[in-house]
């Protein structure tokens, strides 16, 4: 637990810690990738929503809801 809170530069840090920190930040990249791959995904589906809407009542523009 103490090796976790000491503070090492990033130009000094030991090896073993540059490898975990790695693995972090790609852990946390391929998480929020997969959030933005969900969010995008969702919006495609509201976006449809809208549009089919729009176009079932007759309104010409796309209105932000």
């Amino acid at each position: 637990m103490l090796k976790s809170a000491i503070y090492f530069p990033p130009r000094k840090r030991p090896e073993y810690t540059k490898e975990t920190r790695r693995k972090h930040l790609l852990r946390m990249l391929e998480e929020n990738e997969q959030k933005l791959r969900k969010w995008e995904k969702r919006e495609e589906g509201a976006d449809y929503g809208v549009k089919t809407a729009a176009f079932d009542s007759g309104i010409t523009e796309k209105r932000i809801l």
